[in-house]
């Protein structure tokens, strides 16, 4: 004899829904949803790059400093744990406190260093993009 259910058996339960917001999930809805949509693509990318970089042309100074920055940027980002191993390797080990104390301050300047340029990284590139979508904006309008 069959168990006896509380549902009929062509009533099935709702599916669970993919993102918050919509009720079954789906497109349009929810955090995260502008990663569940077709991604447009350029008809002729070649063409829009080369339109664009007419534009980026004119904040080539903006965009040499940033790429100084993101250089230097890369060099102190790779000192930091090198010194750290010399911390440990040279003075630690061997227990000499003063030297410990001198690359412990050379890493404090590495990393205050790294900041500092990579903040002026963001700056100036922050100022490069807003300066080319203005150029963008009042070339559209005229």
């Amino acid at each position: 004899m069959p168990e006896p259910t509380n549902k009929r058996a062509d009533e099935q339960a709702p599916p669970l829904p993919m993102m918050m917001g919509r009720p079954g999930g789906g497109p349009g809805g929810g955090p995260g949803a502008h990663f569940m949509r077709k991604v447009e693509k350029a008809k002729n990318p070649r063409g829009t790059v080369l339109r664009l970089w007419i534009y980026l042309r004119r904040q080539r100074a903006a965009l040499v400093v940033a790429g100084l920055a993101v250089l230097i940027t890369v060099g102190l980002t790779l000192m930091g744990p090198y010194l750290l191993g010399v911390a440990i390797d040279e003075a630690m080990v061997k227990g000499d406190l003063p030297a410990l104390a001198r690359t412990c301050a050379l890493m404090l300047v590495v990393y205050a260093l790294n900041s500092f340029f990579t903040w002026v990284q963001a700056y100036v590139m922050a100022g490069a993009s807003q300066r080319t979508v203005r150029d963008l904006r009042n070339d559209l309008f005229e």
